[in-house]
């Protein structure tokens, strides 16, 4: 499978629980749109810099993206 979610069938994609990695709906969904815009519409779509959110489900809610402060530390990134 390649960043396009094309095997190596002519025609054949692969995206969900059947390509692997993290299983979350909206990975799914962002899965079926690059499916669609390559395959419907003729479009680029790779999943090669998508960005994966992640959430923990508590009250209130507490989510996030990105580096973690430790990555970006080893990084030499500026936290303010």
């Amino acid at each position: 499978m390649n960043e396009r979610l094309e095997t190596n069938m002519l025609g054949i994609y692969v995206q969900c629980d059947g390509k692997g990695g993290p299983n979350f709906t909206h990975v799914s969904c962002d899965d079926y749109r690059i499916v669609r815009e390559n395959l419907l519409h003729g479009g680029d779509e790779t999943a090669g810099d998508r960005v994966l959110t992640h959430t923990v489900l508590i009250d209130p809610h507490l989510g996030g993206v990105g580096m973690t402060e430790r990555m970006a530390r080893a990084q030499d990134e500026i936290f303010v």
